[in-house]
Protein backbone atom coordinates (compact mmCIF):
# COMPACT_ATOMS: atom_id res chain seq x y z
CA UNK A 1 0.00 0.00 0.00
CA UNK A 2 1.39 3.45 -1.01
CA UNK A 3 0.99 6.31 1.46
CA UNK A 4 1.69 9.99 1.01
CA UNK A 5 3.57 11.28 4.06
CA UNK A 6 3.64 14.83 2.76
CA UNK A 7 -0.14 15.09 2.65
CA UNK A 8 -1.63 13.21 5.60
CA UNK A 9 -5.20 12.03 5.12
CA UNK A 10 -7.81 14.47 6.39
CA UNK A 11 -10.60 13.50 8.72
CA UNK A 12 -14.12 12.72 7.56
CA UNK A 13 -16.77 15.38 7.77
CA UNK A 14 -19.92 14.49 9.69
CA UNK A 15 -22.62 13.62 7.17
CA UNK A 16 -20.27 13.83 4.11
CA UNK A 17 -16.65 13.75 2.92
CA UNK A 18 -13.73 16.16 2.86
CA UNK A 19 -12.29 17.78 -0.30
CA UNK A 20 -9.73 15.02 -0.94
CA UNK A 21 -12.47 12.42 -0.89
CA UNK A 22 -14.46 14.40 -3.46
CA UNK A 23 -11.40 14.58 -5.76
CA UNK A 24 -10.85 10.82 -5.53
CA UNK A 25 -14.49 10.13 -6.34
CA UNK A 26 -14.48 12.51 -9.30
CA UNK A 27 -11.29 10.97 -10.68
CA UNK A 28 -12.70 7.46 -10.41
CA UNK A 29 -15.96 8.45 -12.10
CA UNK A 30 -14.15 10.29 -14.90
CA UNK A 31 -12.36 7.07 -15.87
CA UNK A 32 -15.54 5.01 -16.01
CA UNK A 33 -17.33 4.23 -19.27
CA UNK A 34 -19.67 6.89 -20.54
CA UNK A 35 -18.49 9.52 -18.05
CA UNK A 36 -17.23 11.90 -20.74
CA UNK A 37 -20.54 11.64 -22.59
CA UNK A 38 -22.48 12.59 -19.46
CA UNK A 39 -20.17 15.52 -18.76
CA UNK A 40 -20.53 16.78 -22.35
CA UNK A 41 -24.28 16.64 -22.06
CA UNK A 42 -24.10 19.04 -19.10
CA UNK A 43 -25.06 16.55 -16.33
CA UNK A 44 -23.65 17.02 -12.83
CA UNK A 45 -20.86 14.84 -11.47
CA UNK A 46 -21.21 12.70 -8.37
CA UNK A 47 -18.89 14.90 -6.32
CA UNK A 48 -20.77 18.04 -7.33
CA UNK A 49 -24.02 16.38 -6.31
CA UNK A 50 -22.61 15.62 -2.88
CA UNK A 51 -21.41 19.20 -2.51
CA UNK A 52 -24.86 20.50 -3.44
CA UNK A 53 -26.42 18.12 -0.97
CA UNK A 54 -24.13 19.39 1.78
CA UNK A 55 -24.90 22.97 0.76
CA UNK A 56 -28.63 22.28 0.99
CA UNK A 57 -28.12 20.82 4.45
CA UNK A 58 -26.19 23.90 5.57
CA UNK A 59 -28.89 26.17 4.14
CA UNK A 60 -31.55 24.21 6.03
CA UNK A 61 -29.57 24.70 9.26
CA UNK A 62 -29.48 28.47 8.77
CA UNK A 63 -32.86 30.06 9.37
CA UNK A 64 -34.48 33.18 10.76
CA UNK A 65 -36.28 32.96 14.06
CA UNK A 66 -40.08 33.00 13.76
CA UNK A 67 -42.13 35.33 15.98
CA UNK A 68 -41.42 35.13 19.73
CA UNK A 69 -44.64 36.34 21.33
CA UNK A 70 -44.78 37.52 24.95
CA UNK A 71 -47.13 39.75 26.92
CA UNK A 72 -45.98 43.16 28.18
CA UNK A 73 -47.62 46.34 29.48
CA UNK A 74 -48.93 48.94 27.03
CA UNK A 75 -46.76 51.60 28.68
CA UNK A 76 -44.83 52.34 31.83
CA UNK A 77 -47.94 53.90 33.39
CA UNK A 78 -50.58 51.48 32.08
CA UNK A 79 -50.86 47.78 32.83
CA UNK A 80 -53.02 47.02 29.80
CA UNK A 81 -51.58 43.86 28.26
CA UNK A 82 -50.32 43.85 24.69
CA UNK A 83 -48.48 41.15 22.75
CA UNK A 84 -45.16 41.86 21.10
CA UNK A 85 -42.69 39.94 18.97
CA UNK A 86 -39.21 39.84 20.51
CA UNK A 87 -37.68 38.77 17.17
CA UNK A 88 -38.59 42.14 15.63
CA UNK A 89 -36.41 43.96 18.17
CA UNK A 90 -33.27 41.98 17.23
CA UNK A 91 -31.45 43.94 14.52
CA UNK A 92 -27.92 42.65 15.05
CA UNK A 93 -24.71 44.61 15.60
CA UNK A 94 -25.14 46.84 12.56
CA UNK A 95 -28.79 47.84 12.88
CA UNK A 96 -29.19 47.47 16.63
CA UNK A 97 -28.47 49.82 19.48
CA UNK A 98 -27.10 49.59 22.99
CA UNK A 99 -29.54 49.49 25.89
CA UNK A 100 -30.79 53.01 26.67
CA UNK A 101 -29.21 54.67 29.66
CA UNK A 102 -31.42 54.93 32.79
CA UNK A 103 -32.31 58.61 32.25
CA UNK A 104 -33.28 58.03 28.59
CA UNK A 105 -35.57 55.03 29.08
CA UNK A 106 -39.18 55.77 28.12
CA UNK A 107 -42.14 54.29 26.28
CA UNK A 108 -40.62 55.23 22.90
CA UNK A 109 -37.56 52.98 23.21
CA UNK A 110 -38.61 50.33 25.77
CA UNK A 111 -41.30 47.71 26.27
CA UNK A 112 -42.15 47.58 29.98
CA UNK A 113 -43.32 44.50 31.79
CA UNK A 114 -46.38 44.84 34.02
CA UNK A 115 -46.02 46.50 37.40
CA UNK A 116 -46.37 43.18 39.19
CA UNK A 117 -42.97 42.24 37.74
CA UNK A 118 -41.20 44.37 40.30
CA UNK A 119 -38.96 41.77 41.96
CA UNK A 120 -35.45 40.76 40.99
CA UNK A 121 -34.66 37.52 42.81
CA UNK A 122 -33.56 34.13 41.56
CA UNK A 123 -36.88 32.50 42.44
CA UNK A 124 -38.98 35.25 40.88
CA UNK A 125 -36.94 35.33 37.66
CA UNK A 126 -37.17 31.56 37.28
CA UNK A 127 -40.92 31.33 37.92
CA UNK A 128 -42.24 34.46 36.22
CA UNK A 129 -39.87 35.56 33.45
CA UNK A 130 -37.67 32.65 32.40
CA UNK A 131 -40.66 30.33 32.23
CA UNK A 132 -42.48 32.63 29.77
CA UNK A 133 -39.35 33.09 27.64
CA UNK A 134 -38.69 29.37 27.36
CA UNK A 135 -42.34 28.69 26.50
CA UNK A 136 -42.19 31.28 23.67
CA UNK A 137 -38.94 29.82 22.33
CA UNK A 138 -40.36 26.31 22.41
CA UNK A 139 -43.33 27.46 20.32
CA UNK A 140 -40.77 28.84 17.84
CA UNK A 141 -38.97 25.48 17.57
CA UNK A 142 -35.84 25.77 19.71
CA UNK A 143 -34.63 25.82 23.32
CA UNK A 144 -32.64 28.46 25.17
CA UNK A 145 -30.45 28.92 28.22
CA UNK A 146 -31.11 31.91 30.50
CA UNK A 147 -28.42 33.39 32.72
CA UNK A 148 -28.63 36.47 34.91
CA UNK A 149 -25.82 39.02 34.70
CA UNK A 150 -25.28 41.77 37.25
CA UNK A 151 -24.59 45.32 36.05
CA UNK A 152 -23.56 48.55 37.72
CA UNK A 153 -25.78 50.53 40.10
CA UNK A 154 -27.89 47.46 40.91
CA UNK A 155 -29.08 46.96 37.34
CA UNK A 156 -28.88 43.62 35.58
CA UNK A 157 -30.05 41.60 32.61
CA UNK A 158 -31.14 38.09 31.69
CA UNK A 159 -29.01 36.81 28.80
CA UNK A 160 -31.03 34.48 26.60
CA UNK A 161 -28.98 32.28 24.25
CA UNK A 162 -29.82 29.34 22.03
CA UNK A 163 -28.85 26.02 23.62
CA UNK A 164 -26.45 25.49 20.73
CA UNK A 165 -24.77 28.82 21.38
CA UNK A 166 -22.07 27.33 23.64
CA UNK A 167 -19.72 24.40 23.20
CA UNK A 168 -20.18 21.17 25.11
CA UNK A 169 -17.51 20.63 27.76
CA UNK A 170 -17.08 16.98 28.74
CA UNK A 171 -14.97 17.84 31.81
CA UNK A 172 -17.65 20.11 33.25
CA UNK A 173 -20.30 17.50 32.58
CA UNK A 174 -18.34 14.81 34.43
CA UNK A 175 -17.58 17.18 37.30
CA UNK A 176 -21.27 17.99 37.60
CA UNK A 177 -22.20 14.31 37.70
CA UNK A 178 -19.63 13.62 40.42
CA UNK A 179 -21.34 16.17 42.67
CA UNK A 180 -24.66 14.32 42.52
CA UNK A 181 -25.56 12.18 45.51
CA UNK A 182 -25.46 8.46 44.76
CA UNK A 183 -28.10 6.11 46.13
CA UNK A 184 -26.16 2.93 45.40
CA UNK A 185 -24.75 0.88 48.27
CA UNK A 186 -21.47 0.16 46.48
CA UNK A 187 -18.51 2.44 47.14
CA UNK A 188 -16.95 1.63 43.79
CA UNK A 189 -16.48 4.47 41.35
CA UNK A 190 -19.29 4.74 38.78
CA UNK A 191 -18.60 3.68 35.24
CA UNK A 192 -17.65 6.44 32.86
CA UNK A 193 -20.62 6.84 30.52
CA UNK A 194 -20.29 9.33 27.70
CA UNK A 195 -23.73 10.80 27.19
CA UNK A 196 -24.99 12.34 23.99
CA UNK A 197 -25.26 16.10 23.81
CA UNK A 198 -27.27 18.47 21.65
CA UNK A 199 -24.64 21.19 21.97
CA UNK A 200 -21.90 21.70 19.36
CA UNK A 201 -18.56 20.08 20.12
CA UNK A 202 -15.46 22.17 19.57
CA UNK A 203 -13.24 20.69 16.86
CA UNK A 204 -15.75 18.07 15.71
CA UNK A 205 -16.19 18.33 11.98
CA UNK A 206 -19.73 19.12 10.99
CA UNK A 207 -20.84 19.78 14.56
CA UNK A 208 -18.80 22.75 15.74
CA UNK A 209 -21.00 25.64 14.55
CA UNK A 210 -22.26 27.77 17.40
CA UNK A 211 -25.68 29.35 17.02
CA UNK A 212 -25.49 33.18 17.27
CA UNK A 213 -29.10 33.70 18.41
CA UNK A 214 -29.31 35.79 21.58
CA UNK A 215 -31.06 38.73 23.23
CA UNK A 216 -31.36 40.39 26.66
CA UNK A 217 -34.11 41.38 29.07
CA UNK A 218 -33.08 44.16 31.46
CA UNK A 219 -33.85 45.18 35.04
CA UNK A 220 -34.17 48.85 35.96
CA UNK A 221 -33.17 49.26 39.59
CA UNK A 222 -34.46 52.85 39.84
CA UNK A 223 -37.95 52.10 38.51
CA UNK A 224 -38.04 48.55 39.91
CA UNK A 225 -39.31 47.22 36.56
CA UNK A 226 -38.27 44.73 33.93
CA UNK A 227 -38.10 46.03 30.37
CA UNK A 228 -37.11 45.04 26.84
CA UNK A 229 -35.47 47.53 24.42
CA UNK A 230 -37.45 48.08 21.24
CA UNK A 231 -34.19 47.97 19.29
CA UNK A 232 -31.23 45.96 20.55
CA UNK A 233 -28.12 44.27 19.19
CA UNK A 234 -29.43 40.73 19.56
CA UNK A 235 -29.28 38.23 16.71
CA UNK A 236 -32.40 36.49 15.36
CA UNK A 237 -30.58 34.11 12.98
CA UNK A 238 -30.02 30.45 13.89
CA UNK A 239 -27.07 28.46 12.52
CA UNK A 240 -25.87 24.88 12.87
CA UNK A 241 -29.24 23.30 13.56
CA UNK A 242 -32.72 23.02 12.15
CA UNK A 243 -35.98 23.98 13.89
CA UNK A 244 -37.63 21.35 16.10
CA UNK A 245 -41.27 20.43 16.31
CA UNK A 246 -42.58 22.07 19.52
CA UNK A 247 -44.30 18.80 20.46
CA UNK A 248 -40.86 17.14 20.63
CA UNK A 249 -39.37 19.74 22.98
CA UNK A 250 -39.57 18.80 26.65
CA UNK A 251 -39.00 21.55 29.16
CA UNK A 252 -38.41 21.21 32.87
CA UNK A 253 -41.51 20.90 35.01
CA UNK A 254 -40.99 24.35 36.57
CA UNK A 255 -40.94 25.87 33.06
CA UNK A 256 -43.91 23.87 31.73
CA UNK A 257 -46.66 24.47 34.27
CA UNK A 258 -47.41 27.21 36.78
CA UNK A 259 -46.64 26.81 40.50
CA UNK A 260 -50.38 26.56 41.21
CA UNK A 261 -50.79 23.65 38.78
CA UNK A 262 -47.66 22.00 40.17
CA UNK A 263 -49.16 22.21 43.66
CA UNK A 264 -52.35 20.54 42.40
CA UNK A 265 -50.26 17.77 40.88
CA UNK A 266 -48.42 17.27 44.16
CA UNK A 267 -51.72 17.05 46.04
CA UNK A 268 -52.83 14.42 43.55
CA UNK A 269 -49.69 12.37 44.10
CA UNK A 270 -49.97 12.75 47.86
CA UNK A 271 -53.49 11.32 47.64
CA UNK A 272 -51.93 8.15 46.15
CA UNK A 273 -53.29 8.78 42.67
CA UNK A 274 -51.22 6.96 40.06
CA UNK A 275 -48.53 8.69 38.05
CA UNK A 276 -50.39 8.13 34.77
CA UNK A 277 -53.63 9.57 36.17
CA UNK A 278 -51.77 12.65 37.46
CA UNK A 279 -50.17 13.04 34.05
CA UNK A 280 -53.61 13.06 32.40
CA UNK A 281 -54.86 15.55 35.01
CA UNK A 282 -52.09 18.00 34.13
CA UNK A 283 -52.75 17.57 30.42
CA UNK A 284 -56.49 18.23 30.88
CA UNK A 285 -56.00 21.32 33.02
CA UNK A 286 -53.07 23.01 31.27
CA UNK A 287 -52.72 21.39 27.86
CA UNK A 288 -49.08 20.61 28.68
CA UNK A 289 -47.93 17.03 28.25
CA UNK A 290 -45.39 16.17 30.92
CA UNK A 291 -43.52 12.93 30.44
CA UNK A 292 -44.12 10.03 32.79
CA UNK A 293 -40.57 10.46 34.10
CA UNK A 294 -41.22 14.11 34.99
CA UNK A 295 -44.33 13.28 37.02
CA UNK A 296 -42.57 10.36 38.71
CA UNK A 297 -39.60 12.61 39.56
CA UNK A 298 -42.04 15.11 41.05
CA UNK A 299 -43.45 12.34 43.23
CA UNK A 300 -40.00 11.28 44.43
CA UNK A 301 -38.97 14.85 45.21
CA UNK A 302 -42.11 15.26 47.29
CA UNK A 303 -41.41 12.06 49.23
CA UNK A 304 -37.79 13.06 49.82
CA UNK A 305 -38.83 16.50 51.05
CA UNK A 306 -41.45 15.06 53.37
CA UNK A 307 -39.63 12.05 54.77
CA UNK A 308 -36.00 12.92 54.14
CA UNK A 309 -33.66 11.17 51.76
CA UNK A 310 -30.29 10.42 53.24
CA UNK A 311 -31.49 9.62 56.77
CA UNK A 312 -34.12 7.07 55.75
CA UNK A 313 -33.26 3.39 55.74
CA UNK A 314 -34.60 0.62 53.54
CA UNK A 315 -36.87 -0.37 56.43
CA UNK A 316 -38.30 3.17 56.60
CA UNK A 317 -39.02 3.24 52.88
CA UNK A 318 -40.68 -0.18 52.89
CA UNK A 319 -42.72 0.71 55.96
CA UNK A 320 -43.82 3.99 54.40
CA UNK A 321 -44.85 2.36 51.11
CA UNK A 322 -46.84 -0.48 52.66
CA UNK A 323 -48.61 1.69 55.22
CA UNK A 324 -49.52 4.58 52.91
CA UNK A 325 -50.67 2.57 49.89
CA UNK A 326 -54.39 1.88 49.86
CA UNK A 327 -55.52 -1.70 49.48
CA UNK A 328 -52.49 -3.27 51.22
CA UNK A 329 -52.53 -5.03 54.59
CA UNK A 330 -49.20 -5.74 56.22
CA UNK A 331 -47.59 -6.95 59.43
CA UNK A 332 -44.04 -6.40 60.64
CA UNK A 333 -41.98 -8.31 63.19
CA UNK A 334 -39.58 -6.05 65.10
CA UNK A 335 -37.02 -6.73 67.82
CA UNK A 336 -35.46 -4.33 70.29
CA UNK A 337 -31.68 -4.38 69.63
CA UNK A 338 -30.95 -4.14 73.38
CA UNK A 339 -33.60 -6.29 75.07
CA UNK A 340 -34.50 -8.43 72.01
CA UNK A 341 -38.17 -8.03 72.95
CA UNK A 342 -40.36 -8.91 69.96
CA UNK A 343 -43.22 -6.67 68.84
CA UNK A 344 -45.62 -6.49 65.92
CA UNK A 345 -46.87 -3.60 63.83
CA UNK A 346 -50.01 -4.35 61.86
CA UNK A 347 -52.03 -2.43 59.29
CA UNK A 348 -55.38 -4.14 58.79
CA UNK A 349 -57.79 -1.65 57.29
CA UNK A 350 -57.16 0.12 53.98
CA UNK A 351 -59.06 3.19 55.23
CA UNK A 352 -56.69 3.59 58.17
CA UNK A 353 -53.00 3.68 57.37
CA UNK A 354 -51.96 3.94 61.04
CA UNK A 355 -49.96 1.03 62.46
CA UNK A 356 -51.16 -0.74 65.58
CA UNK A 357 -48.32 -1.83 67.83
CA UNK A 358 -48.67 -4.86 70.07
CA UNK A 359 -46.39 -7.29 71.81
CA UNK A 360 -45.96 -10.69 70.23
CA UNK A 361 -48.22 -13.04 72.17
CA UNK A 362 -47.25 -16.32 70.50
CA UNK A 363 -44.11 -18.17 71.51
CA UNK A 364 -42.31 -18.90 68.25
CA UNK A 365 -40.70 -22.28 67.72
CA UNK A 366 -36.98 -22.07 68.43
CA UNK A 367 -34.16 -23.43 70.54
CA UNK A 368 -30.89 -22.32 72.07
CA UNK A 369 -29.15 -22.38 68.69
CA UNK A 370 -31.86 -20.84 66.53
CA UNK A 371 -34.39 -18.28 67.79
CA UNK A 372 -35.52 -14.70 67.01
CA UNK A 373 -33.31 -13.31 69.78
CA UNK A 374 -30.22 -15.06 68.43
CA UNK A 375 -31.06 -13.90 64.91
CA UNK A 376 -31.51 -10.30 66.12
CA UNK A 377 -28.06 -10.39 67.72
CA UNK A 378 -26.56 -11.36 64.38
CA UNK A 379 -28.11 -8.32 62.71
CA UNK A 380 -26.32 -5.74 64.84
CA UNK A 381 -24.83 -3.04 62.67
CA UNK A 382 -27.37 -3.50 59.83
CA UNK A 383 -28.48 0.13 59.65
CA UNK A 384 -30.75 -0.47 56.65
CA UNK A 385 -33.00 -2.71 58.79
CA UNK A 386 -33.42 -0.16 61.60
CA UNK A 387 -36.70 1.73 61.90
CA UNK A 388 -35.47 5.29 62.41
CA UNK A 389 -38.52 6.43 64.37
CA UNK A 390 -38.34 3.72 67.05
CA UNK A 391 -34.81 2.37 66.70
CA UNK A 392 -36.15 -1.19 66.42
CA UNK A 393 -34.73 -3.86 64.14
CA UNK A 394 -37.00 -5.29 61.44
CA UNK A 395 -36.86 -9.09 61.37
CA UNK A 396 -39.62 -9.97 58.93
CA UNK A 397 -42.55 -8.47 57.01
CA UNK A 398 -45.61 -10.04 55.37
CA UNK A 399 -48.23 -8.31 53.24
CA UNK A 400 -51.25 -8.90 50.99
CA UNK A 401 -53.80 -6.89 49.03
CA UNK A 402 -57.56 -6.51 49.29
CA UNK A 403 -58.02 -8.38 46.02
CA UNK A 404 -56.02 -11.35 47.31
CA UNK A 405 -57.99 -11.35 50.56
CA UNK A 406 -61.22 -11.49 48.56
CA UNK A 407 -60.06 -14.36 46.36
CA UNK A 408 -58.72 -16.33 49.32
CA UNK A 409 -62.08 -15.94 51.04
CA UNK A 410 -63.76 -17.34 47.91
CA UNK A 411 -61.35 -20.27 47.32
CA UNK A 412 -59.61 -21.21 50.59
CA UNK A 413 -59.53 -24.98 50.13
CA UNK A 414 -55.99 -25.31 48.73
CA UNK A 415 -52.84 -23.33 49.57
CA UNK A 416 -49.25 -23.89 48.51
CA UNK A 417 -46.08 -22.05 49.52
CA UNK A 418 -42.53 -21.75 48.27
CA UNK A 419 -39.72 -19.20 48.45
CA UNK A 420 -37.77 -17.39 45.74
CA UNK A 421 -34.18 -16.21 46.03
CA UNK A 422 -32.51 -13.13 44.56
CA UNK A 423 -35.44 -10.71 44.65
CA UNK A 424 -33.97 -7.93 46.83
CA UNK A 425 -30.70 -6.29 47.83
CA UNK A 426 -30.97 -7.63 51.40
CA UNK A 427 -30.68 -11.19 50.00
CA UNK A 428 -33.84 -12.32 51.74
CA UNK A 429 -36.03 -15.05 50.34
CA UNK A 430 -39.49 -13.96 49.19
CA UNK A 431 -42.02 -16.49 50.44
CA UNK A 432 -45.21 -16.64 48.36
CA UNK A 433 -48.38 -18.43 49.44
CA UNK A 434 -50.62 -19.40 46.52
CA UNK A 435 -54.20 -20.58 46.13
CA UNK A 436 -56.22 -22.21 43.35
CA UNK A 437 -59.56 -21.05 41.96
CA UNK A 438 -62.40 -22.94 40.26
CA UNK A 439 -60.57 -22.84 36.91
CA UNK A 440 -57.43 -24.46 38.31
CA UNK A 441 -55.64 -21.09 38.05
CA UNK A 442 -53.30 -20.10 40.85
CA UNK A 443 -53.46 -16.73 42.59
CA UNK A 444 -51.27 -15.22 45.35
CA UNK A 445 -52.58 -15.14 48.89
CA UNK A 446 -49.74 -13.42 50.74
CA UNK A 447 -46.06 -12.53 50.44
CA UNK A 448 -43.35 -12.34 53.07
CA UNK A 449 -39.70 -11.32 53.17
CA UNK A 450 -38.40 -14.10 55.38
CA UNK A 451 -35.49 -13.47 57.76
CA UNK A 452 -34.17 -16.99 57.24
CA UNK A 453 -35.33 -20.53 56.57
CA UNK A 454 -35.50 -21.34 60.25
CA UNK A 455 -38.43 -23.03 61.90
CA UNK A 456 -39.37 -19.97 63.96
CA UNK A 457 -39.58 -17.84 60.78
CA UNK A 458 -42.09 -20.19 59.13
CA UNK A 459 -43.93 -20.53 62.42
CA UNK A 460 -44.28 -16.72 62.57
CA UNK A 461 -45.65 -16.58 59.01
CA UNK A 462 -48.26 -19.33 59.39
CA UNK A 463 -49.10 -18.83 63.06
CA UNK A 464 -48.92 -15.04 63.44
CA UNK A 465 -48.83 -13.21 60.10
CA UNK A 466 -51.56 -15.17 58.29
CA UNK A 467 -54.29 -14.51 60.93
CA UNK A 468 -53.38 -10.80 60.84
CA UNK A 469 -53.54 -10.58 57.05
CA UNK A 470 -56.67 -12.76 56.68
CA UNK A 471 -58.72 -12.25 59.85
CA UNK A 472 -61.88 -13.97 58.55
CA UNK A 473 -62.79 -17.66 58.61
CA UNK A 474 -60.96 -18.49 55.38
CA UNK A 475 -58.05 -20.02 57.29
CA UNK A 476 -60.43 -22.42 59.07
CA UNK A 477 -61.76 -23.62 55.69
CA UNK A 478 -58.35 -24.57 54.31
CA UNK A 479 -58.20 -28.32 53.52
CA UNK A 480 -54.73 -28.83 52.01
CA UNK A 481 -51.44 -27.06 52.77
CA UNK A 482 -48.84 -28.01 50.19
CA UNK A 483 -45.11 -27.34 50.72
CA UNK A 484 -41.82 -28.83 49.66
CA UNK A 485 -39.99 -31.32 51.86
CA UNK A 486 -38.04 -28.71 53.81
CA UNK A 487 -37.74 -29.98 57.37
CA UNK A 488 -38.09 -26.60 59.11
CA UNK A 489 -41.04 -25.55 57.00
CA UNK A 490 -42.74 -28.91 57.49
CA UNK A 491 -42.48 -28.73 61.28
CA UNK A 492 -43.83 -25.17 61.33
CA UNK A 493 -46.82 -26.07 59.14
CA UNK A 494 -47.68 -29.20 61.11
CA UNK A 495 -47.56 -27.13 64.29
CA UNK A 496 -50.45 -25.00 62.95
CA UNK A 497 -52.74 -27.56 61.26
CA UNK A 498 -55.34 -29.84 62.87
CA UNK A 499 -56.85 -31.93 60.09
CA UNK A 500 -55.21 -35.15 61.29
CA UNK A 501 -55.78 -34.54 65.01
CA UNK A 502 -58.62 -35.18 67.39
CA UNK A 503 -61.35 -32.51 67.39
CA UNK A 504 -60.49 -31.37 70.92
CA UNK A 505 -56.85 -30.83 69.95
CA UNK A 506 -57.58 -29.50 66.44
CA UNK A 507 -59.64 -26.64 67.86
CA UNK A 508 -56.44 -25.16 69.25
CA UNK A 509 -54.85 -24.95 65.81
CA UNK A 510 -55.33 -22.12 63.27
CA UNK A 511 -55.75 -24.33 60.20
CA UNK A 512 -58.27 -26.48 62.02
CA UNK A 513 -59.37 -28.62 59.06
CA UNK A 514 -56.17 -28.61 57.00
CA UNK A 515 -53.95 -31.54 56.07
CA UNK A 516 -50.30 -31.12 55.19
CA UNK A 517 -48.95 -32.59 51.96
CA UNK A 518 -45.60 -32.46 50.21
CA UNK A 519 -45.06 -31.30 46.67
CA UNK A 520 -45.05 -34.23 44.23
CA UNK A 521 -42.25 -32.83 42.10
CA UNK A 522 -40.01 -32.43 45.15
CA UNK A 523 -40.85 -35.90 46.41
CA UNK A 524 -40.57 -37.82 43.11
CA UNK A 525 -38.04 -35.91 41.02
CA UNK A 526 -35.81 -34.08 43.46
CA UNK A 527 -35.93 -36.51 46.41
CA UNK A 528 -36.17 -39.80 44.49
CA UNK A 529 -35.29 -40.04 40.81
CA UNK A 530 -32.74 -37.18 40.85
CA UNK A 531 -31.52 -37.58 44.42
CA UNK A 532 -27.88 -38.58 44.82
CA UNK A 533 -28.86 -41.42 47.16
CA UNK A 534 -31.18 -43.18 44.72
CA UNK A 535 -30.13 -42.04 41.25
CA UNK A 536 -27.08 -44.38 40.96
CA UNK A 537 -29.18 -47.36 42.05
CA UNK A 538 -32.02 -46.53 39.62
CA UNK A 539 -29.52 -46.02 36.80
CA UNK A 540 -27.80 -49.33 37.51
CA UNK A 541 -31.16 -51.15 37.56
CA UNK A 542 -32.24 -49.54 34.28
CA UNK A 543 -29.04 -50.54 32.55
CA UNK A 544 -29.17 -54.14 33.78
CA UNK A 545 -31.83 -55.28 31.32
CA UNK A 546 -34.78 -54.09 29.29
CA UNK A 547 -37.37 -55.50 31.70
CA UNK A 548 -35.80 -53.69 34.64
CA UNK A 549 -35.84 -50.42 32.72
CA UNK A 550 -39.53 -50.92 31.93
CA UNK A 551 -40.25 -51.74 35.54
CA UNK A 552 -38.62 -48.51 36.81
CA UNK A 553 -40.44 -46.43 34.18
CA UNK A 554 -43.76 -48.00 35.11
CA UNK A 555 -43.09 -47.25 38.77
CA UNK A 556 -42.41 -43.58 38.03
CA UNK A 557 -45.51 -43.27 35.86
CA UNK A 558 -47.63 -44.99 38.49
CA UNK A 559 -46.45 -42.54 41.14
CA UNK A 560 -47.45 -39.57 38.98
CA UNK A 561 -50.78 -41.22 38.06
CA UNK A 562 -51.41 -41.90 41.73
CA UNK A 563 -50.89 -38.24 42.61
CA UNK A 564 -52.80 -36.68 39.72
CA UNK A 565 -55.91 -38.87 39.84
CA UNK A 566 -56.47 -39.80 43.49
CA UNK A 567 -57.60 -36.76 45.43
CA UNK A 568 -59.52 -38.03 48.47
CA UNK A 569 -58.34 -40.28 51.26
CA UNK A 570 -61.00 -42.89 50.37
CA UNK A 571 -59.62 -43.18 46.83
CA UNK A 572 -56.10 -43.60 48.15
CA UNK A 573 -57.12 -46.36 50.59
CA UNK A 574 -59.09 -48.17 47.88
CA UNK A 575 -56.08 -48.00 45.52
CA UNK A 576 -53.79 -49.46 48.14
CA UNK A 577 -56.12 -52.45 48.63
CA UNK A 578 -55.99 -53.18 44.90
CA UNK A 579 -52.20 -53.29 44.80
Amino acid sequence: MITNTANPPSTAVRGGFDDNAYEVVEKALSQSEGQSARQQSGSMSYGQSLRNLMRLQEDANTWTCPPLLINVAASSTSDDIIQIDIAETLLGREGGRNVPSPEKRNDDNCYWFAKIFNINTDEFREKEIVREIKAACRAAGFTVNCKYKKMEYGNGCIEVKCCRGTYHCEEKSLAHNRKKARSTKSNAAPKAIKKKTTKPVHGQDGNDTRCPFHFQIYWDEKRQRWFLPKIQRGNRVHCGHSPIDPADIKLETKNSISPEEEEIARDSLQSHISTAATQNLIRTRTGETLSWQQVYHMKKRQENAQYGRNENTACDRLLHYLTTTDGISCTFLFADPKTHLLSEKVKKDKRNSALTVEQLGKQLLGDDTDSPAIYAKGLKGRKELIHTETGELMLAVAFTTDNQRRKFDMFPEFVSGDDTEGTNSEKRSLYTLLGKDQNEKVFPIAWAFMPSKSQWAYDWFFGVAMPKLHPGDAIKRVEIVLTDADKQETMAVENNIGGNLKPSVAELRLFINALHRWCAWHRINRNFTQDSKYKPTLTRVKNSCVLSKIEVDVLERWLWYFIKNYETEEEVNFCRKLL
